[in-house]
């Protein structure tokens, strides 16, 4: 072979030290003089979809000949490991074959049974390899200047089945680019052992015209230049990345107890990150481009292809993206395969449910559902019942013994339920012109809602109206459902393919995909008779829209990066790959989020979309402490004033805070409130009431920080309490001090029902130095809780005291 060099060894202009994987295309132009390439193998030239490259045991493990030994995927890296630690011994070195890993694990093996050990983990190799497009332009470019190019691995394949490996995912042209193929197994010594030194002998001078290129710095940039050879080390990704990285592997082994166990845990979109390198330049890229980026990206190809089986069936499809949810997964789906049948309609869960009264029954399931929450101006606005009308019907129900009863015969009178039916048939009415306006919709349509999901409700209320008034076929397809699937409504994460309390695991926080996918226009609330939209107020703040946005558009950016790499690739992911990719990286988002994302969101809102002003807060993460301190991980109140997202706050609180939740979810644990820790506080108390008193043992549970919760019974506020804290606690700090209704004590109602109540006290012998450090000067010190504190004299309470020892008080004895 010629070389550009000729026959003299010229002085190669110094590669750079390291490169991302995106850059390794245009490599070969920023160095001059080389004669050959040198590259590792794995995580390099080919990449595996598995987030270890141990996973892969786990697809092998399913194959025959590993079935037949009984070889298990913990086995296979158990023996790995016994064969590596016996050839240390035996000869200084850790480098193993195939059959030497096969035969510590199964003694007795014929060579028969080796071979088909090795072809099933060649073959398991191959399901999960795929050559990275940016090191394929490398080998061609390789090529074109007519370098010789050598592959160095450190691996336990011979090179008869590397150089298999590379000829099933590479294509042909970059294969035959590669010459000699050096394996460490087959050499007994590993890169940093001398591997190098094996692979490219010669002069000095003929090495310094070798670039060596891989991702391992130790093995693949320091080895090779202590031989001499010119190197770049190739860097992944960063610690943000591979800390995202992690903790999506926790996710998806929690969501699916056959990953690493029947299965590979598949990390489908690595190789994107890794080659646009955009996830860590801006505040919100991370969430835009790393979370949301490969959500939409999996749930906009899901939709295509289920248009296309739509089409194929002979059905004429238009897709109605609802609006605001639908915004985001509409822009993803138009990177994907903009489509004239794709439209954006304004309906929301208010409008739907307004034109879904045409009868009793519709009007008492919806009374059966939200009446409990007994805000009757709300529930007369969805029943569309004309303000006067509703004020009379309020006065009424307030005035009655039982209000929730009052409001709901009224509302079932035959006058009322006939002008809340004809309200809402006028309604449908004005919904059917807008549909026609916006979408040309007619008989014998296909119309596909397509949502974020996960129940369904505007599909659900409105698919009678659909089918039977309009003759228009209704279908949904949803990023999330829940429940029954079938043709008429099915998920891209769905029980077809998920577990049904794996799914539910992320249904209770889905507001917080719902913040970032919204558009910051208003909520519909009723239509013209034109067919024009009518929006309610717009709720949410300036900031947020404009940081929502930004998420949206580094969204789009991976939508794109990705559909352009996955087409470079020969062997793009599986639909089930990309599905597992979604829903665990969605669940890493909601339960393993990091600090700078937690940032990036503080202060967000979500409008309920509900006819109503309600905006509930995302998280507040010292709320959320506060809460831990005083209450547990008991303090999460499910309410229409609660938080959405409280993994954020026990994720401020601890790791192990957040999964505890994550795994109360997915399996369904039912853990009592006096199980949650072993550790107690105890301290006696003085209860007085007139001339009686006596002596109490009081004691506290463990929660947060080293705070413990004492909760103890005040009566009805009658009695006079004295905390003798100076006998066991020289000093305290205390957190706070409130007073709850006892049948509202660890409810979803508590914080409705409770008061601070740390000034009523009366403290005695004990010194406040601010903060809540308390000094007690002596066994005698104590603070009192006077008679009287309790507002509600007519209902029982109880005492919450919140506190962290800080010195105890030293017991002497008599001698």
């Amino acid at each position: 072979m010629n070389h550009p060099s000729s026959t003299a060894f010229h002085a190669a202009v110094t590669a750079p030290a390291s490169v991302r994987p995106g850059e390794l295309s245009g490599l070969l132009e920023r160095v001059v003089g080389l004669r050959e390439l040198s590259l590792d193998c794995f995580d390099t030239v080919i990449w595996r979809l598995t987030e270890h490259p141990a996973d892969v045991f786990h697809d092998a493990a399913q194959r025959p000949a590993f079935i037949a030994h009984g070889l298990s995927a913990r086995e296979r890296v158990m023996a790995e490991r016994q064969a590596r630690d016996l050839k240390r011994v035996r000869h200084g070195r850790t480098e193993v074959s195939l059959a030497d890993i096969y035969r510590e694990a199964r003694p007795d093996l014929d060579e028969l049974q080796v071979e088909a050990l090795a072809e099933d983990e060649l073959a398991a190799e191959m399901q999960a390899c795929y050559a990275f497009p940016a090191a394929v332009a490398l080998l061609r470019n390789a090529r074109a200047k007519r370098l010789e190019v050598t592959i160095v691995s450190d691996t336990y394949f011979d090179e008869n089945r590397l150089r298999r490996l590379l000829a099933h995912v590479l294509p042909a042209d970059a294969m035959s680019a590669i010459g000699r193929i050096v394996c460490s197994s087959e050499h007994g010594v590993s890169k940093v052992q001398g591997l190098h030194e094996r692979a490219h002998r010669g002069p000095s001078a003929r090495r310094r015209t070798i670039l060596h290129v891989g991702d391992n710095r130790a093995a693949d940039y320091e080895a090779a230049r202590r031989h001499g050879l010119q190197a770049v080390h190739l860097v992944q990704h960063d610690r943000t990345a591979l800390a995202r990285s992690r903790m999506q592997a926790v996710a998806m082994s929690m969501l699916d107890p056959g990953v690493r166990s029947t299965r590979s845990l598949q990390i489908a979109y690595r190789g994107v990150f890794a080659a646009g390198n955009r996830c860590a330049d801006a505040p919100g890229r991370a969430i835009g481009y790393a979370s949301l980026g490969p959500i939409m990206h999996a749930f906009g190809s899901w939709i295509v292809a289920q248009r296309d089986s739509l089409h194929a069936a002979g059905k004429r499809v238009k897709l109605l993206f609802l609006m605001r949810d639908g915004h985001l997964p509409a822009l993803a789906f138009e990177q994907l395969e903009p489509d004239p049948d794709l439209y954006r309609v304004r309906i929301s869960r208010f409008t739907a449910r307004a034109a879904s009264f045409r009868s009793l029954l519709d009007i008492d399931r919806y009374l059966a559902e939200f009446a409990a929450s007994k805000r009757f101006d709300a529930l007369a606005r969805q029943l569309l019942l004309p303000e006067e009308l509703a004020r009379e019907l309020i006065t009424e129900a307030s005035a009655a013994a039982d209000p929730l009863a009052a409001f709901c015969r009224a509302v079932r009178r035959p006058g009322i339920v006939a002008r809340v039916i004809e309200a809402s048939s006028r309604f449908r009415e004005r919904m059917r012109r807008y549909l026609e306006r916006e979408t040309g919709m007619q008989s014998g349509d296909t119309l596909v809602f397509v949502d974020l999901g996960y129940v369904g409700t505007s599909q659900r209320l409105l698919q009678p109206v659909f089918e039977q008034e309009w003759g228009v076929e209704l279908l949904g397809r949803y990023l999330l459902a829940v429940g029954p699937v079938g043709e008429k409504r099915r998920g891209l994460i769905d029980r077809s393919g998920c577990e049904d309390r794996a799914i539910a695991t992320v249904v209770p926080y889905v507001s917080l995909l719902e913040n970032l996918c919204a558009n910051d226009a208003g909520s519909a609330r009723d239509y013209t008779d034109d067919g024009q939209v009518v929006l309610s107020e717009r709720l949410i703040g300036e900031s947020q829209s404009q940081r929502a946005a930004q998420v949206q558009a580094q969204c789009l950016d991976f939508v794109r990066d990705a559909q352009a790499f996955f087409a470079d690739c020969l062997r793009p992911p599986s639909p089930e790959s990309l599905r597992d990719a979604a829903f665990a990286e969605l669940a890493r988002l909601m339960f393993l989020p990091g600090e700078g994302e937690l940032d990036f969101l503080e202060g967000f809102q979500l409008d309920m979309n509900l006819g109503t002003s309600d905006r509930l807060q995302l998280f507040d993460r010292e709320a959320g402490l506060s809460g831990l301190r005083r209450r547990g991980l008991n303090f999460m109140e499910r309410n229409d004033e609660m938080r959405l997202l409280y993994p954020a706050e026990l994720r401020t609180g601890g790791l192990e805070l957040s999964m505890t939740l994550m795994a109360q979810h997915r399996f369904s644990l039912d853990i009592p409130i006096s199980e949650w820790s072993h550790r107690r506080e105890a301290f006696e108390m003085i209860v007085m009431k007139g001339e009686r008193s006596s002596l109490e043992s009081i004691e506290g549970q463990a929660t947060h920080d080293g705070y413990f919760a004492a909760v103890f019974p005040i009566g009805k506020g009658e009695l006079d309490l004295g905390l003798l804290l100076g006998k066991t606690y020289a000093w305290i700090q205390v957190f706070g001090v409130e007073l709850v209704a006892l049948d509202s004590l660890m409810s979803d109602r508590e914080s409705r029902h409770s008061m601070e109540i740390r000034d009523a006290l009366i403290l005695d012998g004990i010194r406040d130095h601010g903060q809540g450090l308390w000094e007690c000067s002596g066994p005698a010190s104590l603070a009192m809780l006077p008679a009287g504190t309790w507002p509600r004299g007519n209902a029982a309470a109880c005492c919450r005291f919140v506190f962290r020892p800080i010195v105890r008080r030293e017991v002497r004895s008599d001698r």
